[in-house]
């Protein structure tokens, strides 16, 4: 008897891994045959932008920079104009507010809010850390609100970065006066 239950254990486990498996993403198992270096870091190019890091924070980043290209061209724009290259780096993210924004680990792994939200809203922000005359965290912070509902991003995170930009003494009417 308990030979029969471990005996279906054990094929129910192989089955469910077996259905992962094949669940993998083509273009991850076409990552995996690159040759030696490909899936290094190195710096690649998008839209006059340059991405250093890994393969994979690249087509993170692209697939990241192409939604808010086509939900927010606003946003997009800023990020044009203000942001020369971004980089993969650990921890979180920060930008040097002349054009240069690193992307931390921390802030690309996160998910609690549903896909990619996280991530497109700390992209948001740190575009309009490299915005002149507006580079506050305040500003920062309201950025990613301000362009939130254009970018689909999750209502919870939108109050939890509100917190942040009011606890920054932004508002509303500071966005309005600076953001001409």
């Amino acid at each position: 008897m308990k030979k029969a239950i471990l005996n279906s254990i054990v094929t129910l486990t192989l089955l469910a891994a077996s259905s992962v498996a094949s669940e993998i993403k083509k273009d991850r198992r076409h990552d995996a045959r690159l040759p030696l270096g490909e899936a290094l870091a190195k710096v690649r190019l998008h839209d006059g932008w340059k991405i250093n890091g890994d393969v994979f924070f690249y087509k993170r980043m692209v697939k990241s920079l192409n939604y808010i290209k086509k939900n927010c061209p606003e946003a997009y724009a800023k990020g044009k104009a203000n942001v020369t290259h971004w980089n993969q780096t650990e921890g979180g993210s920060w930008t040097n507010s002349v054009g240069g924004v690193w992307m931390g680990s921390r802030d690309w792994n996160y998910t609690q809010f549903g896909g990619d939200d996280w991530f497109i809203a700390t992209i948001v922000h740190e575009i309009q850390h490299n915005v002149r005359g507006n580079s506050c965290e305040g500003a920062a912070n309201w950025a990613a609100l301000h362009y939130g509902g254009e970018l689909k991003t999750h209502p919870a995170l939108l109050r939890y970065i509100r917190g942040f930009a009011v606890r920054h003494g932004y508002s509303a009417l500071d966005w309005s006066k600076k953001e001409k």
